[in-house]
């Protein structure tokens, strides 16, 4: 073989080497990509953030066929704030989020007699929060929402009920990280988000 050959046949070993590592290189860059934290992606979706509070949702599937329509947030936040803070959420009412120290017993409240801030920490605790305009819920639906919290009184799996004016729609659900608006009220659906969220907050899941 010529010098001349023996040349050309290094230049292609050395190009396909190159072409090989540079393909490795790029095959790891796409397995061990930063999530942002310093971790290797594992490849798993990430469609809500804080993998932490995972367990805040239902292992169990959940009854899609009543809870069409539900909202998923990524978590705002879980640190106590003085009571004289007022914090501005991503979400109207609340599902996550700074919030006080302190939390409402499970109960029918005014809406001047309560603060999302304490709501918040309700929903920390496994609460589910229902908001509902009584001027847009008729009188016997109305008597059906104020008497669930009776019925889940739980610091950890309570029911919280506040009239509220102006909401988007007449009844809204919420739970931790988690929010379904009804333009009515139905019973199935509220049955069917209990089941799925309450008594699942962060703070101290007890299901």
């Amino acid at each position: 073989m010529d010098k001349k050959k023996s040349e050309e046949r290094l230049k292609k070993i050395f190009t396909g080497i190159t072409v090989a590592a540079g393909i490795g290189v790029l095959a790891l860059l796409l397995v061990y990509a930063p999530d942002g934290k310093g971790k290797p992606d594992n490849g798993l979706a990430r469609t809500i953030s804080d993998t932490a509070s995972d367990k805040t949702f239902p292992k169990k599937a959940m009854d899609t066929k009543h809870l069409d329509g539900i909202e998923f947030f990524a978590e705002e936040g879980r640190t106590h704030v003085p009571k004289e803070t007022r914090v501005t959420y991503k979400t109207d009412p609340p599902t996550s989020g700074l919030h006080h120290d302190k939390w409402l017993p499970p109960s029918v409240y005014e809406e001047d007699k309560t603060e999302p801030e304490l709501l918040v920490h309700n929903l920390e605790h496994g609460n589910v929060v229902i908001y509902f305009d009584p001027a847009r819920v008729g009188e016997l639906d109305s008597a059906a929402l104020t008497a669930l919290p009776k019925k889940h009184a739980g610091q950890w799996n309570g029911v919280v009920v506040v009239f509220k004016k102006g909401l988007e729609q007449p009844v809204i659900l919420t739970a931790w990280r988690t929010r379904l608006l009804l333009k009515a009220y139905d019973a199935d659906k509220i049955a069917a988000f209990l089941d799925a969220f309450l008594g699942r907050g962060p703070e101290n899941p007890v299901r």
